[in-house]
């Protein structure tokens, strides 16, 4: 497929005498044909730019680096390999990182309050705030009498269109107070779901600097093992745990969030010193 797109740009710089912003717009048509994937996209552009620079003089420096994704399409693709490398190395978190999360409940900062909200739920980030310009925006709702859960219209993950329960870390916040404060955030906020996962990296990183690789994505893995560790009354594996508390649709998902380790406060030790009565 990939061949083919090339010649079509080939011939048809060859068959006109056109500006260069015009070849550009032909070849972000036949990058885009056909729905293809992100990883596509990019490799498209890198095949058609060596292509054009083998085959044509003339063009200048400007124009072929100007072939190329543009800049929302290399940030996730940037997040997505960090978020790749995250997964395969294992990755412990402190109960005085949990509490940390936990004090930003009251901040006035949106991007705090998204980052708390990410944390006691186990969302994605584009799950917490989404621009209606990249996604169909989320709509969460209490389910009566069942204050720990709350209701997302749906996920991004592969097919899903429907409806998922979502459970929040216990002594947080109730369904009620956690619409409220997503609703905050994605009244007030008017940027890019990109952006706005860049800006909660940058505030997680200057939270916890001594955390390596420490991103959004962790905060979901978070999420599962402190709930694994603290919450979970019939006593599952962790896989299955897990699973279940993510909304997979598979144990096999699950497997890269089981290389999270809890480490909870250590427990102060009595004091069996022999002491004088007070007379």
């Amino acid at each position: 497929m990939s061949k083919i797109l090339i010649n079509k740009v080939i011939d048809y710089i060859e068959d006109n005498d056109l500006e260069d912003e015009d070849i550009k717009k032909y070849i972000d048509e036949i990058v885009y044909s056909n729905n293809p994937t992100i990883r596509t996209i990019t490799n498209r552009y890198s095949l058609i730019k060596k292509a054009v620079r083998e085959n044509f003089d003339g063009f200048s420096d400007e124009f072929l680096k100007s072939i190329k994704p543009n800049d929302e399409i290399i940030k996730k693709i940037l997040t997505e390999d960090m978020e790749k490398r995250a997964s395969k190395s294992n990755f412990t978190f402190t109960q005085k990182m949990v509490d940390d999360i936990l004090n930003l409940k009251n901040s006035d900062d949106l991007y705090d309050l998204g980052i708390f909200l990410q944390f006691i739920s186990g969302r994605r980030a584009s799950e917490i705030y989404q621009h209606i310009n990249d996604h169909d925006k989320i709509k969460v709702d209490r389910i009566k009498n069942k204050p720990n859960l709350i209701k997302f219209s749906t996920l991004h993950k592969k097919n899903n269109d429907k409806s998922e329960i979502i459970e929040l870390i216990p002594d947080t916040l109730d369904s009620i107070e956690y619409k409220k404060l997503y609703n905050k955030i994605n009244n007030e906020l008017d940027i890019s779901t990109q952006d706005y996962i860049n800006r909660v990296n940058v505030k997680l990183k200057n939270m916890f600097p001594k955390v390596s690789n420490m991103s959004s994505h962790k905060l979901r893995g978070m999420y599962a093992r402190y709930m694994y560790e603290t919450n979970n009354d019939e006593n599952q594996n962790i896989n299955g745990y897990i699973t279940k508390i993510l909304n997979h649709q598979s144990p096999e998902s699950s497997l890269s969030y089981s290389n999270y380790k809890y480490i909870p406060n250590k427990a102060q030790p009595k004091d069996k010193r022999i002491k004088k009565k007070l007379l």
